[in-house]
């Protein structure tokens, strides 16, 4: 019966994370950058990857390659076709990862089937797991590093090793949730001083450092670069790029809404209905303090939750931290060891009965939540790479060495893979003074881009941004080619011939 059960379970996981993107498979902004960098790993393999396509780029790739690396084991062409399917398959391994623990610890159909829903059901999960990104294989990684402390924990040494191992693969592959451990490290000195924490994070940093021959010093600065870059520019996170812009002729009052930490007290209201909307599991934190279990097992992973969600709460709602990452992606971290938590406080004999029904609270809202969710993500059309994309892709790709401006920046990365032109645009390695008069707001008019950097193409959005909106003058900017909503004008400097149209 267990068997069947989780057989069961691994089949919806993977329905969930389907479902919502079967319609638009070719979709995603980190998608594109990862096979772009798979495909340049597989003709050069090594850990310091180059890519010219990004002009507010340095070439060399300092992000973490471990997902890449994954990636480039792949061939070119399985993966341009099945990537979409590869972290719904990584997440519900992770699935299959927590079963197979529940099994081990409490041997019961019943308790397999509510810690799966538990899991599966949390919305953040679908919507940052049914496209293709390296936090999956981050989540998977994390849980391993935890679940060879619980075993530490529980008087073997090896789990140390698996540890050290686990935070190895960490630096190499997933920057933000690198970050979550090193605050459940801090948090676990405290309260758990007997488990090597810090020991663990350092060894593991310096074995990153000697398998990767020292490249992760510069994946190291590269992080750091992107800190210092979100610091400076956080009160603009989720601006719009135009309408928020310090210019005012294109500015539009009534934006705030759109900021990822709008001011005033709406802002704070919305911090709080989107940390616990994003997991309403955190409703139910309160019962592994309630009705603490009895094994020590249990206690490590009621730890193991509660420091998450502290590490995400602090980030959210302190200030000067804020600059680490949203959030709510850190609580995803949590959702592996809440769900075998709740499922053993559920079946547990002898607790009130209300307890059972706080748990069905919370699993209900979280399936209200992901129906939600799964309907958004069905109508969001931002980062879709639709069919009218195709026809875009094979005029650039006929005009030679040219320079492409985006607005939005999302359909960057997917032009880059798709015509390996030059796009004007960055964020993934270092040195990010370079987007910063660009992005995350234009500082200048569009078309001092051009007049400042060797671009030939702007790819627009009208429903983003209207050309009316941005002024374009139309003896500079001619359109070339319409594929609705989107708009491909040819710059036309002074002494150009008349631009080709289509």
């Amino acid at each position: 019966m267990i068997l069947v059960v989780a057989l069961c379970l691994l089949a919806f996981s993977l329905l969930c994370l389907l479902y919502p993107r079967w319609h638009a498979r070719q979709y995603g902004a980190d998608a594109w950058y990862f096979l772009a960098a798979a495909e340049e790993m597989r003709r050069r393999p090594r850990w310091e990857l180059v890519l010219p396509y990004f002009m507010l780029d340095i070439p060399q790739q300092w992000y973490p390659p471990g997902f890449t690396a994954l990636l480039a084991l792949f061939s070119a062409q399985g993966l341009r076709r099945w990537f979409w399917l590869i972290n719904p398959v990584l997440d519900s391994l992770h699935l299959a990862l927590l079963l197979g623990v529940e099994a081990m610890l409490l041997a019961d159909w019943r308790f397999l089937l509510l810690a799966g829903l538990l899991y599966r059901l949390s919305p953040t999960l679908i919507d940052q797991y049914s496209n293709l990104n390296s936090r999956g294989i981050g989540s998977i990684l994390f849980s391993g590093l935890m679940l060879g402390l619980a075993a530490a924990a529980l008087g073997r040494p090896w789990g140390y090793a698996v540890a050290v191992v686990m935070v190895a693969a960490l630096c190499l592959t997933h920057k933000l949730t690198l970050q979550a451990f090193f605050g459940v490290a801090l948090l676990g000195t405290l309260v758990h001083p007997s488990i090597l924490w810090l020991p663990v994070l350092l060894a593991g940093v310096a074995l990153a450092w000697m398998v990767s021959g020292g490249f992760y010093w510069k994946v190291l600065k590269g992080h750091w670069d992107i800190l210092r870059f979100w610091r400076r520019n956080l009160h603009r996170l989720g601006a719009h790029q135009v309408f928020h812009s310090p210019l005012p002729e294109y500015a539009r009052d009534g934006c705030d809404a759109g900021l990822s930490y709008p001011p005033g007290l709406a802002g704070w209201t919305k911090l709080v209905r989107f940390f616990i909307g994003n997991s309403w599991l955190l409703l139910a934190l309160p019962l592994l303090f309630l009705f603490p279990s009895p094994r020590p097992i249990f206690q490590f992973l009621s730890f193991w939750a509660w420091s998450v969600y502290l590490v995400g709460f602090v980030v959210t709602f302190a200030p000067p931290l804020r600059f680490l990452g949203e959030g709510y992606k850190y609580l995803k971290l949590a959702y592996f060891p809440m769900a075998l938590c709740l499922a053993e406080i559920a079946l547990r004999p002898g607790l009130p009965w209300w307890t059972d029904g706080w748990i069905l609270a919370v699993l209900l809202l979280n399936l209200r939540s992901c129906w939600r969710l799964t309907r958004a993500i069905r109508n969001e059309k931002l980062m879709e790479v639709g069919r009218q994309f195709g026809h875009i892709f094979d005029y650039l790709k006929g005009q030679g060495d040219v320079g492409v401006l985006c607005l939005p920046v999302h359909s960057a990365d997917a032009v880059a893979y798709h015509t390996g032109k030059r796009v004007f645009w960055g964020a993934h390695s270092a040195g990010f003074e370079k987007i910063e008069p660009f992005f995350p707001v234009l500082k200048m008019r569009v078309e001092e881009y051009f007049r400042q950097y060797p671009l030939d193409y702007l790819l627009l959005l009208t429903d983003y941004a209207p050309p009316e909106h941005l002024g374009l003058s139309p003896d500079e900017f001619v359109p070339v080619l319409e594929q609705p909503p989107y708009v491909l004008y040819h710059y036309r400097r002074r002494g150009d011939g008349k631009a080709r149209t289509r």
